[in-house]
C-alpha cells in the first residue's frame, strides 16, 4: 500500500514538474522575441544536475535562448551523455555530447557531427576524421569568468548518485562538498574557491580543467550509469590517458591531493576553447539562415 502511494505521488510530481518546465520554455520563447535573441531548439536532460543545466548558460553565452524539445525536433545537441536518445535518422548538429556507455551504436546515421566528447563516442557513430573532440564544459572559465578567493584546500564534487554516499567519507570534515544539484554558476563559484578538486562527476572535472585547478577523478563506486566510459571518452578526446582514484575508507585528504594535477597546458585549453567558439558561431549562423 505504501509503495502504491509513493508511486502515485511520484507520478503526480513528475506531471506537474513537466508542466512547470513547459511554462518556463514558453517564457524563454517570449523573452527571446522581446530581446531579439536567436532561439535554439535542443534536447537535453532536464534533471537537477549542474552539468545538464549548463546547457542553458552555454547557449546564452552565444547570445541565444535555449528551448527544450524532444530529440526528433532538436536542431542541435550540446553537452551530456545523451546521444543514445537519438536515432540514426536524426539530421541535426552534434556539438559536444557523447554516449553514456559502449552499448550504443549509431553508425550509418544522418547526424551533422561537428564536435563530439571523445573518440569512444565518435567510434560508435561514424564521426568524421575532422571532428573536434571536446566537451563544451571547458568553456566554463569564459562563461563564469569572475575570480574567487581560495577558501578551501580540497573540494569534492560528487555525482548526483553519490551524494548520500559522500557523507560517510572519513575526510569529509576537512573538505568542501559541492552539491551537483546547485545552479552551474554556484557550482563554478565553489570550485574556484578550492585549490584542488576531486570529483565523481565528469563535469566537476571538466569545470576544474577549465579553471586550471588540479583535479582527480575520485571513483566512489559503480552508482553512475555507464561506469568510467564517459570519463575515458573525455580524457582520450583531450589527448591524455584516463586516470582515477578508487575510494577506500582510509583515504586521506593528503593522498587525494597528491593525485590531483593539471593535465593540459593553458595553450592547449585555449586552442580547444577557440575552436569550439568558432564552430558554434558558424553553426548558429547556419541555423539562423534556415
Amino acid at each position: 500500500m505504501a509503495k502504491g502511494k509513493y508511486s502515485f505521488f511520484k507520478t503526480t510530481y513528475l506531471i506537474f514538474h513537466r508542466l512547470y518546465l513547459d511554462q518556463v520554455n514558453n517564457w524563454r520563447k517570449l523573452k527571446a522575441k522581446i530581446f531579439n535573441q536567436r532561439i535554439i531548439y535542443s534536447y537535453y536532460a532536464r534533471i537537477n544536475n549542474f552539468g545538464d543545466s549548463f546547457n542553458r548558460d552555454l547557449v546564452n553565452y552565444f547570445d541565444a535562448e535555449l528551448i527544450y524539445v524532444v530529440p526528433e525536433k532538436s536542431q542541435t545537441v550540446f553537452t551530456g551523455s545523451i546521444l543514445g536518445n537519438f536515432k540514426r535518422e536524426y539530421s541535426g548538429y552534434i556539438l559536444g555530447a557523447g554516449f553514456i556507455s559502449e552499448r550504443y551504436v549509431r553508425n550509418s546515421n544522418q547526424w551533422k557531427i561537428r564536435i563530439i566528447r571523445g573518440p569512444l563516442s565518435g567510434k560508435r557513430c561514424d564521426a568524421p576524421s575532422e571532428v573536434l573532440y571536446a566537451d563544451p564544459g571547458i568553456l566554463a572559465s569564459k562563461i563564469y569568468p569572475c575570480q574567487e578567493k581560495k577558501k578551501f584546500k580540497l573540494g569534492i564534487v560528487p555525482h548526483k548518485r553519490d551524494i548520500d554516499f559522500i557523507k560517510h567519507l572519513s575526510c569529509v570534515a576537512e573538505t568542501k562538498i559541492i552539491d551537483p544539484r546547485d545552479h552551474p554558476f554556484k557550482v563554478a563559484k565553489q570550485i574556484k574557491q578550492c585549490r584542488f578538486i576531486a570529483s565523481s562527476s565528469l563535469h566537476g572535472l571538466i569545470f576544474a580543467d577549465s579553471f586550471r585547478i588540479p583535479n582527480i577523478h575520485l571513483r566512489l563506486g559503480d552508482r553512475p550509469v555507464g561506469g568510467i566510459f564517459k570519463f575515458c571518452d573525455y580524457y582520450l578526446g583531450m589527448d591524455v590517458d584516463p586516470e582515477h582514484l578508487d575510494y577506500r575508507p582510509d583515504l586521506s585528504v593528503e593522498e587525494i591531493i597528491g593525485r590531483c594535477k593539471l593535465r593540459y597546458t593553458e595553450n592547449y585549453l585555449v586552442e580547444k576553447q577557440q575552436e569550439i567558439e568558432r564552430i558554434y558561431n558558424s553553426v548558429f549562423s547556419e541555423i539562423s539562415q534556415k
